[in-house]
């Protein structure tokens, strides 16, 4: 990610590591805390994922991403779109929606 982001402003390189650190983080909790059940055989996550949600990410061009909160919207988005897709319940996708958007404050400060 770091290298792509050489292409933009320098605003967008300093989102690097809270991009990074942050998906990881998302996949680890909740490759641990939604765990497959016979209702839930899909919830099986892997790294695969995360290599998911960046290949989205590396998909944008400058032109379509004029400011640093459109860069953290799309990480958003594509979190959503690997992981957040995936649960059947709303008791599961109002977990990962609180998850996100308190790891998204803390790591991006929006």
């Amino acid at each position: 990610v770091g290298g792509f982001l050489t292409a933009f402003p320098q605003e967008f390189k300093v989102l690097c590591k809270p991009m990074v650190d942050s998906t990881v983080e998302i996949f680890l909790r909740i490759q641990n805390e939604l765990l497959p059940t016979p209702a839930k055989s899909h919830y099986t996550f892997n790294l695969r994922d995360v290599s998911r949600v960046f290949q989205g990410i590396l998909m944008i061009t400058l032109t379509n991403c004029p400011d640093r909160n459109t860069m953290v919207r799309l990480w958003v988005h594509e979190n959503l779109r690997v992981f957040h897709d995936r649960l059947i319940n709303d008791e599961d996708r109002t977990y990962f929606t609180t998850m996100i958007y308190e790891i998204m404050q803390r790591s991006f400060g929006v």
